[in-house]
């Protein structure tokens, strides 16, 4: 989970940089570009030269507002001193600064000082993965995510009871995947129709390999579909 965290921290990162793409100013956060004649950067033009001392960390150096912020939000993950974050202008790349030092922490409390709605409900989700808490979820503000979050919840706890807070079809699938990681049968009842549930004993006895499941199934067709899937002894 924690690598799939800082795979998508990266790709978050290039994100926040687009969206701040069109307000990059001549001066960053912590005052005048101040460049060293005799740094080694200093040979290169424009981006390349910002790229340069993006690299180096001397974000000082850096004259466009956007690759500074990020240059800035990278030293204070570094540093993990979530007070560099405040001199990153950019709200979105100030969000995503205070994200990933909370997120070194195994303290939730820590997503209540992330800035922007997108990335404290980021923050609270990743706490309710890592930590496998519902409080999480439940503070997640964006309904769609807040259920997403509830929705992986269910399946990487193998709890069904975090299924029930969604829409019934997406209620089922929950439901079926976590029947179909365990490879509990007896989950397979929690579904709200007959068709499904024992659609879902059929998938399972074939996922077992057990036929003996097939005879719990009272609807002929699927019944017969689900004992013909194995060789007649």
């Amino acid at each position: 989970m924690e690598n799939k965290w800082l795979v998508l921290g990266g790709f978050a990162l290039i994100f926040v940089i687009f969206l701040t793409s069109c307000s990059g100013r001549s001066n960053g956060p912590t005052g005048a570009v101040v460049i060293d004649p005799n740094d080694p950067c200093s040979v290169f033009e424009g981006s390349e030269r910002d790229n340069c001392f993006l690299e180096k960390l001397k974000c000082s150096s850096i004259v466009s507002g956007t690759v500074r912020d990020s240059c800035v939000a990278e030293l204070a993950i570094r540093k993990g001193d979530p007070t560099v974050c405040d001199l990153v202008s950019s709200d979105q790349t100030k969000g995503f600064c205070q994200f990933q030092l909370a997120n070194t922490t195994v303290d939730i409390a820590q997503c209540a000082g992330v800035t922007t709605e997108y990335w404290q409900d980021n923050c609270h989700m990743n706490f309710a993965l890592k930590l496998h808490t519902e409080e999480g979820c439940a503070k997640v503000q964006n309904l769609p995510q807040r259920l997403q979050c509830f929705k992986e919840l269910a399946i990487v706890t193998t709890n069904p009871e975090w299924c029930e807070v969604l829409e019934e079809t997406e209620e089922g699938r929950c439901i079926y995947t976590i029947a179909k990681n365990t490879k509990n049968e007896n989950i397979c009842s929690l579904l709200k129709t007959l068709l499904r549930q024992e659609a879902c004993l059929s998938k399972l006895a074939k996922l077992k390999n057990d036929p003996t499941l097939c005879e719990r199934i009272t609807l002929n067709i699927l019944k017969d579909n689900c004992l013909g899937y194995f060789p007649k002894k």
